[in-house]
């Protein structure tokens, strides 16, 4: 299991920042849009753990490979 403190630390901050009145973004959102948002920025921020850059990356060049390019730089 890798914990990943900093990016955690980060999401935190930024859902207890929305969590205010004044800078809630999402708050006129229907709940759904809101969950999903919310799962997005979560994904997007943990991606930018750089001790798992190559393995998204690997990961990455797989799903280009497979839908049809041949070769990735």
């Amino acid at each position: 299991m890798v914990v990943q403190v900093l990016e955690n630390y980060h999401v935190a901050t930024a859902f207890r920042l929305l969590s205010l009145e004044r800078c809630n973004i999402l708050a006129n959102l229907p709940v759904a849009t809101r969950q999903y948002v919310r799962s997005l920025i979560i994904k997007l921020v943990l991606a930018t753990d750089l001790s798992q850059h190559f393995a998204i990356l690997d990961r990455f060049k797989g799903k280009v490979i497979t839908n049809g390019t041949s070769e990735v730089t």
